[in-house]
Order: C-alpha cells, then sequence, then structure tokens
C-alpha cells in the first residue's frame, strides 16, 4: 500500500494543475471499531463556479501512519483510494491495484498498455484535490484517537440554595453626579 505523500508527489505536473477550484462535499467520515482504517466518501467537482464540470464520487481509506493509532490523514497515511472519474477508470484503477492502493471496479482488470504503459500509480486530479483538502483539514482540526478507551464524564453536583449573610452582599454603586453642561457641541457640527 502506498502513502498519500507519495501518491501526491508521483502525480503529474500536468494532471495537479487540473485540479484548481475544487468544489468538495464530504459525505460520510468515520471510523468503526472494528475497521483498521477511516473511510471517507466524497462528492468532487472541479471548474469555477460559472463552469459545470461534472461531479464524481471519491473514496479515501485512510489506514494511519506507520506506527499509529489515529487515523489522521497526513502526508505519512497509508491510503487507499478510489474515484469514479474515466481517468482514475482507465489510467490508473489496474495500476493502484497492483500497488494495494485501490480495488478493480469498473473495469475487467487489462493492463493500460496505451495510456499508462510503464505503470505509474498516482492520482486523478479529483483524488489529488480531495487529498491535499483532506490533509490540510486534519492538520486543523484532528481527528481524535478513535482506538482510546472513552473515559466517563463526571457527574455535575447541582447548584445548591445557600443565601450569603447580609455583610457580605456587595452594595449598589452610588449615583455619580454629571459633570459640566449637559449638551456638549459635538465636533463638525455647528449650532
Amino acid at each position: 500500500m502506498l502513502t498519500a505523500k507519495a501518491l501526491l508527489a508521483k502525480t503529474p505536473s500536468r494532471v495537479r494543475y487540473r485540479a484548481s477550484y475544487p468544489r468538495i462535499h464530504i459525505l460520510k467520515d468515520f471510523t468503526k471499531k472494528n475497521l483498521e482504517y477511516r473511510s471517507i466518501f466524497a462528492n468532487v467537482a472541479l471548474g469555477n463556479t460559472e463552469s459545470t464540470g461534472d461531479s464524481y464520487n471519491l473514496t479515501i481509506r485512510c489506514h494511519g501512519a506507520k506506527g499509529s493509532s489515529k487515523f489522521n490523514m497526513t502526508p505519512d497515511s497509508f491510503v487507499w483510494v478510489h474515484c469514479s472519474c474515466p481517468y482514475f477508470t482507465y489510467n490508473l484503477e489496474v495500476v493502484l491495484k497492483l500497488r494495494g492502493s485501490s480495488d478493480i471496479k469498473n473495469t475487467n482488470g487489462e493492463m493500460p498498455r496505451i495510456k499508462n504503459p510503464s505503470l505509474r500509480p498516482y492520482l486523478c486530479k479529483h483524488l489529488y484535490a480531495l487529498t491535499l483538502y483532506m490533509i490540510a483539514r486534519d492538520k486543523k482540526y484532528g481527528v481524535k484517537d478513535m482506538s482510546a478507551p472513552k473515559r466517563p464524564v463526571p457527574a455535575r453536583k447541582p447548584p445548591t440554595s445557600v443565601k450569603k449573610p447580609a455583610s457580605k452582599i456587595a452594595k449598589p454603586p452610588a449615583a455619580r453626579k454629571p459633570t459640566g453642561p449637559s449638551k456638549v457641541p459635538r465636533p463638525g457640527r455647528r449650532r
């Protein structure tokens, strides 16, 4: 399985350039106790607001960094990816399956002899934008450690109605007398 850093670094510059103006909608982001990874389902459309770009369904499974029990999306996280776009289907699906970072869902499993003859693993523009977004989001907000046992919340004590002695009650402040003229002309105004 490949790390997010390796997939981001191997992505060609022409694909990185096309990954601009992402409109990302996270559908689900969860970790179940019996799973060894965090699943992120998203819908991503690229292009500016005037264009009507197609949107595709994406899945990222974050297996966490080596030696970490958290499933934060970091550059060192091992990831499994899938996108429903034709570019991913015809160029990357089989190649990433050979590396353990995807499964064959949309193709018949033939090697991409014409589109990716060197079998270079990288990300499509949708996965590139989503991976960068998730790394930045997890760095800013973080994800709770899912494997840590939950601590019981201490019970709150009910408020008690204890009356203070009369000597400790604060007195209201004394009224102030006005000083100077009651109507002061404001600067910039004429009378």
